[in-house]
């Protein structure tokens, strides 16, 4: 009997074993409580952490990624865009801040004020109506615009543009608000937020340092 009774007790130890492994809580590296059936989120929706403790807000989808802050519960924001498993989202939060959320470990809530209506995508954009590929586009403001390796905001940052810097467009999104920018000479590229910049008309080559 005494082997039988330790078969099963290994057997209880690694069931035990893979609910603890499956546990969405190990993406928090803390055990919280019952964690709800996930369901894929929605771009545009709005989450809003659903733990006793804080949730971790990452630099990027993974905990592998360094942790930059923390949502109490009832606190979030609204969904930029997700990868592959859609259990990580990246965050716009009300106060412009941005960060990648383990999604199993919130909830959907009603919008708030702060973050505005959610955007209905119209119809695409032909791009080449708006912009020309021959003429480049510079920021003109003051500060620095973000270079990020994908349409939106919750792509990674790449490069940076200072006042005077531009490129040429080699393609936009399907509104056409975000476009591939070409920065000369060394061809470093980068998506921007075509808002934040002007056509020169006047000709001259526009260079990224």
């Amino acid at each position: 009997m005494a082997p039988r009774t330790l078969t099963s007790r290994l057997r209880a130890a690694l069931a035990a074993l893979a609910m603890l492994a499956a546990s969405p809580a190990l993406a928090q590296g803390w055990a919280g409580g019952p964690v709800a059936a996930f369901v894929l989120p929605a771009p545009g929706t709005v989450h809003v952490a659903d733990t006793r403790r804080g949730l971790n807000v990452r630099a990027g989808p993974g905990t592998a990624f360094p942790r930059i802050g923390t949502l109490a519960r009832g606190q979030g924001g609204r969904i930029a865009g997700c990868n592959e498993t859609g259990r990580w989202c990246a965050m716009v939060f009300p106060n412009g801040g941005e960060g990648w959320v383990y999604m199993p470990l919130t909830r959907p809530a009603v919008a708030p004020a702060s973050l505005g209506p959610a955007e209905r995508p119209g119809p695409p954009v032909d791009w080449r109506r708006l912009y020309r590929s021959d003429v480049p586009y510079i920021h003109t403001g003051t500060g620095r615009v973000n270079l990020r390796q994908g349409a939106g905001t919750h792509r990674i940052v790449v490069a940076k543009l200072h006042p005077g810097q531009g490129g040429f467009v080699q393609g936009c999104s399907e509104d056409a608000r975000w476009c591939l920018l070409t920065i000369p000479p060394h061809g470093v590229e980068g998506w921007v937020y075509m808002p934040l910049l002007d056509p020169i008309t006047g000709g001259g080559t526009v260079y990224h340092r």
